[in-house]
């Protein structure tokens, strides 16, 4: 017995795989080239943007020392540094003056019956401060302490120091305490 084998169906799938794989190579390099082009006038554009800030850049530094050379023309080095750090004191002066406000109203407002205040000691510069004062109770200083905590612009707070001793025929107990702190 004799088979005739017909190779043709075989050799045309092969003919459509090449077909495919070709078409799909052919549109890998497409979209690689694609990108590569995209890319190249985003690198195009950022180096414009890069150059347009320079002159920029130069532009502002000449302004600069054309209002330097005008300026030199008033005022001599040594006022102008004076006048800066005026500047910066009266600058900082005023800011502090509205935490220290704040602070004092918001102690205004918490002090608790039977707590009073003999000192406080406010340092701007590490933004913290110390109170001293009495208390009637041992529960005085810890619920001023406590109440102080709640003000939003206040942060840890604690007792660093409370004492007792009795005062007068009357044996009157009174409560010693410093409370430290941190304004924001």
């Amino acid at each position: 017995m004799r088979y005739n084998i017909n190779f043709s169906s075989f050799d045309r799938k092969r003919e459509k795989q090449k077909k495919l794989l070709g078409l799909l190579y052919i549109i890998v390099i497409a979209v690689l080239v694609f990108f590569a082009l995209f890319g190249l006038k985003k690198s195009n554009d950022m180096l414009s943007e890069i150059d347009r800030i320079r002159n920029e850049a130069k532009a502002v530094e000449e302004n600069i020392a054309k209002d330097l050379e005008q300026r030199r023309k008033f005022l001599s080095d040594e006022e102008v540094r004076v006048l800066t750090e005026k500047l910066v004191f009266y600058s900082s002066l005023y800011d502090n003056r509205f935490y220290i406000t704040a602070f004092l109203t918001g102690l205004e407002e918490i002090i608790p019956a039977g707590v009073s205040l003999k000192n406080i000691d406010i340092d701007m510069t590490r933004k913290s401060f110390v109170l001293t004062g009495e208390s009637l109770s041992p529960e005085g200083a810890v619920s001023f302490s406590k109440k102080i905590q709640d003000l939003n612009y206040i942060k840890n707070v604690e007792i660093s120091k409370q004492s007792f001793q009795r005062l007068g025929d009357k044996k009157l107990l009174v409560n010693d305490f410093d409370i430290k702190g941190e304004l924001y």
